[in-house]
C-alpha cells in the first residue's frame, strides 16, 4: 500500500468499512482485534485510516469530476459530526452535501458549514437540471445561474402536508390522493421501462392535467378565510405555491426524477450511524414467556433504552432476520403506542420480534437472562 506499511490492503479496507459504513470507532475495532489476540495500537489504525484516505483521494476527485458531467444532477446535504468543539465534550457539527449522478453515482462531499459557499464551489461548473428539495440556499443559488434549472422534490412536498395531517385530516388526505396520482404514472413508467421519449410523452399525457389539479386545489385551499398563516396547512400550501415551477420541471424532461428519495436512499448509512451509542448488540437468546421465548430463541436481542421516534426509524436499517428489538417503553403511554405502531410498519415485523418493556428494571433483567 505504502512503504513500510504492515498492515495488508484487505485490513486497511476492512477498517475503513467498519468505520466509516458501520459507524465503529477506531477505539471499538481496537478492543475487538485485543479480544480476538490481534495486537496492535490504536495510534496505528489512526494512521492506517489518514494514509488510506490519501490514497483514497484521486478517486474521489475523479468520481466528483465524473459526477458533474451529468446533465440531471441531485443533491442533499445532512449533517455529521465531525472534529472537536472548542467546548468540553462536544463535537462540532459538519455537514455531507452528497451528489447523485446520471451513472448512478454517490460522491459525498463535505463542508464544515451548511452554507450557499459550499454551492458555488463544487458547483461552480456545473449546468444542467439540478434536482433538490426546498432550502433556500439552492433556490438562491439556481436564480444567479443562467445555465442552471432548477427542479424540486414532490416527496418534500408531500411531507409538508403530513406534518399538518393531525391539524386537517380532511384536506390533507385529498393532498396526498393528488400527490398520490403523480406517483402511480411514475410507478407505470418504471414497470413498463418506457424509453426517454415515450416516458416523456407518458408524462404529458397523464401527469401534467394531474398537476394543475393539484396545483388549482392549492389555490382553491389558500382562499379559506380560517386558515392563519401559522397555520400547519397554510404553510404546506404556501411551500407549495412558491415552488410550482420547480415541481413542474420533471414533465419537460425524462431524465429528472420526481424526487429525490433515490439520493436519500444512498445517503442513509450515515442518519443510522447518529446516537450509535445509545444502542447495545449483545449475544443470546431472551428468556420470558415460553412462547416468546420460542420466537426470540437463537437471535441477537437489540437493547434500545427509549422510544424515541427517530432512534426507532433509525434501527429499520439494521432489521435482520436474526435479531429481536428490546424496547423500554413504558406501559399504556404514547410512548409506548407509538414504538409498537412504528414496530409494526418497520422490516422486522416478517419475522424480527419486536418486544416492549416498561422500565430499566426489566431491560437489566432482560439483558442479564440473555
Amino acid at each position: 500500500m505504502w512503504e513500510g506499511a504492515l498492515a495488508d490492503v484487505s485490513v486497511v479496507a476492512g477498517v475503513l468499512t467498519d468505520k466509516f459504513c458501520h459507524h465503529l470507532a477506531l477505539y471499538r475495532q481496537h478492543q475487538r482485534l485485543a479480544m480476538s489476540g490481534i495486537r496492535v495500537s490504536r495510534s496505528s489504525l489512526t494512521h492506517w485510516v489518514h494514509r488510506a484516505c490519501a490514497l483514497l483521494a484521486p478517486v474521489y476527485d475523479a468520481q466528483l469530476r465524473h459526477v458533474l458531467l451529468s446533465k440531471t444532477l441531485a443533491m442533499d446535504e445532512t449533517p455529521i459530526r465531525a472534529g472537536r468543539s472548542k467546548h468540553r465534550g462536544r463535537m462540532n457539527t459538519g455537514w455531507y452535501w452528497p451528489l447523485y449522478g446520471e451513472a448512478d453515482e454517490v460522491v459525498f462531499t463535505f463542508s464544515p458549514k451548511r452554507s450557499r459557499a459550499h454551492l458555488d464551489k463544487v458547483l461552480s461548473e456545473f449546468s444542467g437540471t439540478l434536482l433538490t428539495d426546498g432550502a433556500a440556499a439552492y433556490e438562491r443559488f439556481a436564480r444567479e445561474r443562467a445555465e442552471l434549472v432548477h427542479a424540486q422534490c414532490w416527496s418534500h412536498t408531500r411531507r409538508m402536508f403530513v406534518k399538518a395531517e393531525e391539524a386537517e385530516p380532511a384536506a390533507v388526505a385529498e393532498a396526498l390522493e393528488l400527490i398520490g396520482r403523480l406517483y402511480e404514472v411514475e410507478a407505470h413508467i418504471r414497470e413498463q421501462a418506457l424509453s426517454a421519449q415515450h416516458a416523456l410523452e407518458y408524462r404529458t399525457e397523464h401527469a401534467l392535467a394531474r398537476v394543475d389539479a393539484f396545483f388549482a386545489w392549492v389555490a382553491q385551499q389558500c382562499h379559506r378565510a380560517e386558515l392563519t398563516p401559522s397555520h400547519p396547512l397554510s404553510k404546506a400550501l404556501q411551500y407549495a405555491r412558491e415552488r410550482e415551477g420547480a415541481l413542474r420541471v420533471y414533465l419537460t424532461d425524462p431524465a429528472v426524477p420526481i424526487d429525490t428519495n433515490h439520493l436519500e436512499r444512498a445517503l442513509r448509512p450515515i442518519p443510522m450511524g447518529r446516537n450509535y451509542r445509545s444502542h447495545v448488540i449483545m449475544q443470546g437468546s431472551l428468556q420470558t414467556s415460553p412462547a416468546s421465548e420460542k420466537s426470540h430463541r437463537g437471535r441477537i436481542p437489540w437493547y434500545c433504552g427509549g422510544s424515541n421516534e427517530r432512534a426507532l426509524w433509525r434501527l429499520d436499517g439494521f432489521a435482520r432476520p436474526e435479531l429481536c428489538i428490546i424496547i423500554k417503553a413504558p406501559a399504556e403511554t404514547r410512548a409506548h403506542d407509538r414504538a409498537r405502531d412504528i414496530g409494526r410498519t418497520l422490516r422486522w415485523e416478517a419475522g424480527v420480534p419486536l418486544a416492549l418493556v416498561p422500565s430499566w428494571q426489566d431491560l437489566l433483567r432482560c439483558m442479564r437472562a440473555s
